[in-house]
């Protein structure tokens, strides 16, 4: 007897997105049609037939007419459990800590936003440790409760009071985004232990949360300062990839040369927002503006090519520490 297969990374990611979609039609009261979504998806009617009464039979479908709803007294009351069972199907729970309804949030849109948010990146860290962690900072982050907690290798730190304001997941590890003494800063969940969480509340910062909004990484200027305008310069035989789409966060312009060669002008919440980039495209690509970040670069370049160096020294050289 042959052995069944697992579908491929691209393959589970077209059913995740497929059924996310789905899912959120559905948990909009809308009626949905096999044949249509089997036309907007590219999948047989079959497929869908399928998606509908195998992975959201506990939805406990209406069929009418041709069409599927949910009933209405399901709008707004699918249980926790039913939101982690729709999670497994949609390939998602291993991200979170707390297999749940996080899972399902995370493919549903904006929802939860406010309590942590998904950006993609490397395979992600085993997460289930972190699960208690986790649900405590989400209640913290949803309450706007002080914490305090200790961070490093043992016996690691004391941080207090830090105000939370988001969960973030990138390049496959958690990290709370924090402010502490005024300053916006990430701590990575499996670094913390001994969390506190306090009674007393704070008020959200506007400005922080609109930098939060900007930001594609986890690197912050520290006290949510306005971004900083960068320029690069982009030479002609890389001119073509850098036209097709924006490699660097928050682009604003692109202005071609006579030569060929490119200006691409962006803003930057962190010298470290651009740097691993350019160092990608490196000889093509270099920092007309800061001139401190191109000096930076190179400086960590020269540091390589003798004793090495690491980002930090890096992160410390591009902000003149």
């Amino acid at each position: 007897m042959s052995r069944a297969t697992s579908p491929a990374p691209a393959d589970r990611d077209k059913l995740a997105g497929r059924l996310a979609k789905i899912f959120q039609r559905l948990a909009r009261g809308e009626r949905l049609s096999p044949p249509a979504l089997a036309q907007e998806f590219g999948v047989s009617v079959r497929t869908i037939q399928r998606d509908l009464h195998q992975r959201f039979d506990m939805l406990g479908l209406v069929a009418e007419a041709g069409h599927y709803r949910l009933p209405v007294s399901a709008l707004g009351r699918v249980s926790d459990e039913d939101l982690g069972r729709i999670a497994n199907a949609l390939g998602q729970g291993a991200v979170f800590p707390s297999a749940g309804p996080h899972a399902l949030r995370a493919v549903m849109g904006p929802q939860d936003q406010a309590t942590w948010a998904l950006r993609p990146g490397l395979p992600a860290e085993d997460a289930q440790p972190h699960g208690p962690l986790f649900i405590e900072l989400e209640r913290a982050v949803r309450e706007r409760r002080l914490v305090g907690f200790r961070y490093g290798r043992a016996p690691g730190k004391v941080h207090e009071p830090v105000q939370p304001y988001q969960q973030l997941h990138h390049n496959g590890i958690w990290y709370l985004v924090a402010t502490e003494g005024g300053r916006l800063k990430t701590f990575a969940l499996g670094r913390m232990s001994g969390l506190l969480v306090s009674d007393q509340c704070f008020e959200h910062d506007a400005a922080v949360q609109a930098h939060l909004a900007e930001s594609r990484g986890i690197w912050f200027q520290g006290d949510a300062q306005p971004l900083q305008p960068v320029r690069l310069w982009v030479a002609e035989p890389v001119a073509r990839y850098w036209l097709r789409r924006p490699l660097v966060p928050r682009q604003t312009g692109v202005k071609v040369m006579p030569d060929g060669a490119l200006q691409v002008s962006c803003d930057a919440a962190h010298a470290l927002e651009i740097l691993p980039v350019v160092r990608y495209w490196i000889p093509h690509v270099r920092v007309l503006s800061p001139v401190g970040w191109q000096q930076a670069l190179e400086a960590s370049l020269r540091e390589y090519l003798g004793a090495g160096t690491d980002d930090g020294d890096l992160a410390g050289a591009a902000s003149g520490g």
